[in-house]
């Protein structure tokens, strides 16, 4: 299993801090510089990650201020996705996406008996499961020398509570029209280039590598990036009967869906998948 250091961004590893200088500036601007300035525009935000190698989340947050722009850029089914950037070391050499939860989200999150940061600390999960299969199949296909081609990958994600209390997640913005290939019911939207062949054999792989208890779904992304991944358990709920993973969730129906209309393509036969169907879990030995 792919290992990922318990870190945040790395300020030694960063590009060299942007200058803000020189700047032009009209007179008036200058003489404000010799009076203090309170106006405020940033948000602090308490940010928090999950350590997949030894599958905890940090103790101790690391406080990060960011802009946030006023109007959100997109939004999905459960929340608004909003552009920021950072002045805070380790944060501030790239652009960033603050994804913030709809209300009636939030409502309905409370309905299933769940906390808002709970939901949003299993949906970073899954997403980090997501980036493990995606890194096994990588390191497969280099084991192997598969020809296989690029293969996908996603970027980390944090968690964050805001001053007033709001969970939001931050994740680096990835550039690119977004395109959705697999939906989270299982449904395969394209199925006429690469990149969607190579989407096919990633969730084909997913439940290969679960031994049939899961599967990677709603797969989208702007080239070889992906993000905002879904995983459908077999079962939705857990021994305790609370929901797994996410309201995204859609268990069994989904991979039952996925599996109807998969076809085994080039890549899937590269990786020695198993002809679509569905098969009870491998026993271990």
């Amino acid at each position: 299993m792919s290992k990922y250091p318990g870190s945040f961004p790395k300020p030694e590893k960063a590009p060299e801090r942007r200058s803000c200088y020189p700047k032009s500036l009209s007179a008036i601007d200058m003489l404000k510089l010799g009076r203090e300035i309170f106006k405020r525009t940033t948000t602090v935000i308490d940010i928090s990650q999950f350590d997949f190698e030894n599958m905890t989340w940090c103790l101790v947050p690391q406080q990060a201020e960011f802009n946030i722009q006023s109007e959100p850029f997109g939004s999905g089914g459960f929340r608004q996705t909003y552009m920021a950037t950072s002045i805070t070391r380790g944060f501030e050499d790239k652009t960033w996406v603050v994804k913030k939860y709809l209300r009636q989200t939030v409502e309905n999150i409370k309905k299933a008996n769940q906390t808002v940061s709970g939901h949003a600390k299993q949906s970073i999960q899954g997403h980090f499961l997501a980036r493990n299969f995606a890194k096994q199949l990588e390191e497969q296909v280099k084991a192997e020398k598969l020809q296989f081609g690029k293969t996908f990958e996603y970027k980390k994600v944090f968690l964050g509570e805001t001053e007033k209390g709001e969970w939001v997640t931050v994740e680096e913005f990835v550039p690119g029209d977004c395109i959705k290939y697999i939906n989270n019911n299982g449904d395969i939207v394209l199925t006429d280039s690469t990149l969607s062949k190579k989407a096919e054999a990633l969730v084909h792989y997913s439940y290969f590598k679960s031994n049939r208890k899961l599967m990677l779904t709603d797969i989208q992304g702007a080239g070889y990036v992906l993000y905002d991944p879904e995983i459908a358990t077999v079962d939705a709920l857990d021994e305790q009967g609370q929901l797994q993973f996410s309201t995204g969730n859609l268990a069994n129906n989904a991979i039952e869906t996925f599996f109807a209309f998969h076809e085994c393509n080039y890549f899937c036969r590269l990786l020695k998948l198993e002809k679509k169907g569905l098969a009870p879990p491998i026993k271990s030995s």
